[in-house]
């Protein structure tokens, strides 16, 4: 005999040490117990079945016990018959021999008197009963449902007849009748729970059955309107009478009508539950929640759709993530039933995209995409953009590839689909797919007309930013098929100056697109096509191409050099000047066809560099000259720069022919890029460089000036024309300034993209104030403010190198309100040594125009190199004191 108790068992099985004691311990216990069952000792089976469910739950086999939980479960001693049962639903399972034995104890025990003992028949039921068993038992856990007085054994029926239901799926109609006939009258809320579950299960394993329940609509619809309209603190959850049974009701009303019926009562008592359920609890969320989903569901009225649309509304202004995204998921599914209510809601499904959660703004963004159509397309592809600017990486590859598939699905014209297709690539071409570039490219192909237009939007977008795939993929393209048409000077702009790039310019591009690092093979696979379609296109280059092919002739990748090697043998051979080796590809036919309904949109050429009088086309190449052509630009709310403003602000601009006689007047005005154009000058065409230092290109991730700054900006200039006679932007490329009539627009200080304050607070002493401008890793860079006159300060900005290294290529730019005025004097070098401290500065006047009523507010730009490693710093300086 086992004498040890399952309190002993298990502290010695906790002392074990290894898995190999604990088996030993577990095996000889076992044998104590079969010696023990064999020997018929009564008094303690028990305690013996409670070892071996502990072992069993342990993971050890104890098969060997089935026999007498059997035993126990006939026992009239109820502690026995307790541990038999438990021991029935642990130890057994549905392919156990011997479970068919306990049918006749379960029936004898169902109709038992006791009600622990009735309990425990039915939750043995419910988790081992066969098919046949449910057979055998329905009709006994039937009359428990229907004449049962208890009602906490007519909840634990409901959960049997589930199973029974599940497994013999012929019984539901039969079931659903007797469930009808009791429910009825059923006022306990526990019980008409527990018969919402089984009729839930049953609708769900047989429809037919739902014809049966129909008769629980009005008893049920009474239930609901007393528990909505009743406080009782006897249900009360959170503020919310019974919120599982109104939701468990509510789900019923979805089951029972079909889409295409009309039920008055339900719809009723839907519109009450809606317009008095509070929203700012989860519990009132939850039946709020059932209630729409019912109500999108059967056949409603409009104005309760529109009521229950609302509601979802309501819950992407609450606060809670899991509410937004329910929200969410729910209006993607009842588009269908009221598309123009869902769009109602567009503004605050876009300020979803703001949240913190990704799977929210995920949801958001689906959404977007079934709301938009040809009439709201470009304000969502606006916001998006907008949404895209500070997207972190793994939501930028979703909303880059989304915004591509709502351009090319809903552009209004062709026009505005390149213009669209090419912002989103020059904000995040490393995330679009390939589809989205060869879908721009068949447009372009498709389209002749806009073919000029493209190729000059593609290569100055290419210049500001070659570190984006997508992007440098469709520019590279482009250039090949259509370069003659960008340096032919064909493409003018508004006042209709000719713009012109030289070959150099082109070929300079693609080597700066070959130098990067890590290259991708299909990149330098679609530049290599590229160039031999340019070899016959620019004769004056034919050697630099031929030579920068050969370059990759050596390559690791197998198909580059085999590219490589093909091209270098067809310029041997003299083969790349016939015509039928470099004729344009052919449009596809599907892509024409999808896009013969599409308009084409406007021709003309605008916001991009044109050519100032005099020009001519065959100039030498860096030289050529260009001016920008300006519009009136307006702000959005809030004084923040519009972001088609930003993003069509046009290509970069080319340089300007200096005049070979004495250097021009210092005159030159910063680009109003902030949406206050410049005033207008007699002389558009004369401009001298803002930008101090050498040019450098633009780190990885920047794009154009524009994006880096949302301010109003002034006139700056320059105290000397450069050597070169040219005229630079922001980004150190060549421009001529043309005047633009002034535009009103606000300046919001809250819109600071590039960082907060000023830190440390500066010092002030006697007119003189110094401050930490900006810093990073690098640099640090200090600016010294000294009062000259009450309108006038002078600014000095030292740059400190906190690295060994020697800092080069250093490029400084400067942007401000429209009421400062700037003169810019040149920096003393564009290297900072290593270490040095108060070596490198540069110098610059500020006049407030508007000085006591306004403050100076700057925003500074700083790009670097160092150990081959471009740097960027950006800066807004809002806290200099007003007396500045």
């Amino acid at each position: 005999m086992s004498s040890m108790k399952l309190r002993d068992l298990i502290r010695e099985i906790r002392s074990c040490k290894t898995a190999a004691e604990e088996r030993a311990l577990v095996s000889r216990e076992k044998a104590h117990i079969r010696n023990s069952f064999r020997d018929d000792e009564a008094p303690v089976r028990a305690r013996n079945v409670a070892k071996l469910l502990f072992i069993n739950m342990m993971g050890h086999d104890a098969d060997f016990g089935q026999v007498e939980c059997l035993k126990l479960i006939t026992s009239n001693a109820f502690t026995d018959k307790r541990i038999g049962y438990l021991g029935l639903t642990q130890l057994f399972n549905e392919k156990s021999e011997v479970l068919m034995m306990s049918t006749n104890r379960l029936r004898v025990d169902l109709n038992s008197p006791i009600l622990p003992v009735q309990s425990l028949s039915i939750s043995a039921l419910s988790e081992i009963a066969t098919a046949e068993m449910c057979r055998e038992l329905a009709p006994e856990l039937l009359k428990l449902l229907t004449g049962g007085t208890s009602n906490y054994i007519r909840k634990k029926t409901c959960l049997a007849l589930a199973r029974v239901v599940r497994k013999v799926p012929d019984l539901a109609e039969e079931i659903a009748e007797k469930v009808a006939n009791a429910m009825a009258t059923e006022k306990h809320h526990g019980v008409v729970l527990s018969a919402l579950g089984l009729i839930n299960d049953m609708i769900g394993v047989q429809p037919k059955a739902a014809a049966k329940l129909r008769k629980l609509v009005n008893p049920f619809v009474a239930l609901l309107k007393s528990t909505v309209g009743n406080y009782s603190a006897e249900y009360d959850v959170n503020g919310i009478t019974d919120p599982f049974l109104q939701a468990s009701i509510i789900r019923f009303f979805r089951q029972i009508a079909g889409p295409n019926e009309t039920l008055d009562e339900v719809t009723d008592v839907l519109a009450q539950v809606a317009a008095n359920t509070t929203s700012t609890k989860n519990t009132g969320n939850a039946v709020l929640y059932e209630a729409v989903k019912t109500i999108m569901a059967i056949n409603s009225p409009q104005s309760l759709r529109a009521l229950g649309i609302n509601v979802l509304g309501k819950f992407l202004a609450n606060k809670d993530n899991n509410s937004k995204y329910v929200s969410l998921s729910a209006l993607s599914k009842v588009l269908r039933h009221d598309l123009a209510a869902v769009q109602k809601h567009k503004g605050i499904i876009l300020e979803c995209l703001a949240e913190n959660d990704l799977s929210v703004k995920r949801q958001a963004l689906d959404l977007l995409y079934l709301i938009s159509n040809e009439s709201n397309v470009k304000s969502i592809v606006k916001e998006l953009l907008n949404a895209l600017l500070t997207a972190e990486p793994e939501f930028a590859k979703d909303l880059a590839q989304k915004l591509c598939a709502v351009i090319e699905k809903h552009a209004p014209t062709r026009r505005w689909q390149i213009d669209s297709t090419v912002k989103v690539l020059t904000m995040a071409g490393n995330f679009v797919l390939d589809d989205n570039v060869s879908a721009l490219v068949h447009l372009i192909l498709a389209t002749p007309q806009l073919q000029l237009y493209s190729v000059t939007k593609l290569y100055f977008s290419l210049r500001e930013n070659i570190n984006q795939e997508g992007l440098v993929r469709v520019g590279i393209w482009a250039l090949g098929e259509y370069a003659q048409l960008l340096v032919g000077g064909s493409a003018t702009g508004p006042d209709g100056l000719p713009i012109v790039v030289s070959e150099t310019e082109v070929l300079d591009l693609f080597k700066r697109i070959l130098s990067r690092m890590k290259v991708p093979d299909v990149t330098k696979e679609l530049a290599l096509t590229s160039l031999i379609k340019l070899y016959p296109k620019f004769p004056q280059l034919r050697e630099d191409i031929r030579v920068l092919i050969e370059s990759y002739t050596t390559s690791m990748s197998l198909e580059v050099q085999q590219r490589a090697c093909e091209y270098a043998k067809i310029i041997s051979q003299g083969w790349s000047l016939s015509p039928e080796l470099n004729e344009p590809i052919n449009p596809m036919a599907a892509a024409t066809n999808s896009l013969n309904e599409r308009p084409i949109g406007d021709l003309e050429i605008d916001e991009v560099p044109v050519i100032s009088t005099g020009q001519t086309t065959n100039q030498t190449p860096g030289t050529t000259g260009t001016k920008t052509a300006a519009k009136p630009q307006t702000t959005s709310a809030g004084g923040l720069i519009d972001l088609d403003v930003i993003l069509n602000a046009g290509p970069a601009p080319v340089q300007q022919t200096a005049p070979q006689t004495a250097p021009p007047k210092a005159v030159s005005e910063l680009l109003d890029i902030f949406g206050g154009p410049a005033p207008p000058k007699s002389k558009p065409a004369e401009g001298l460089p803002i930008q101090i230092g050498a040019p450098t290109p633009a780190p990885a991730g920047s794009t154009n000036i524009l994006e880096l700054f949302d301010l109003p900006v002034g006139n700056v200039t320059t105290p000397q024309a450069n050597s070169a006679g040219g005229s630079k932007d922001l980004l150190g490329l060549d421009i001529g300034v043309k005047s633009a009539p002034k535009t009103g627009g606000g300046f919001n200080f809250a819109g600071d993209l590039l960082g907060g304050g000023l830190q440390p607070a500066p010092s002030t002493t006697n007119g003189t104030m110094t401050l930490k401008a900006a810093e990073d890793d690098t640099l640090d860079v200090v600016m010294t403010l000294k009062k000259e006159r009450p309108d006038v300060s002078l600014i000095t900005t030292t740059f400190n190198n906190k690295t060994g290294s020697t800092v080069t290529d250093l490029v400084f730019q400067v942007a401000a309100q429209k009421h400062i005025k700037l003169q810019l004097n040149p920096m003393t070098s564009n290297r900072v040594a290593p270490l040095s401290r108060d070596v490198t500065n540069h110098t610059m006047i500020v006049t407030n125009t508007q000085q006591g009523v306004k403050g100076i507010v700057l925003k500074i730009r700083l790009t670097y190199n160092v150990d081959g490693r471009p740097g960027l710093i950006e800066k807004a300086l809002s806290d200099i004191p007003p007396t500045f």
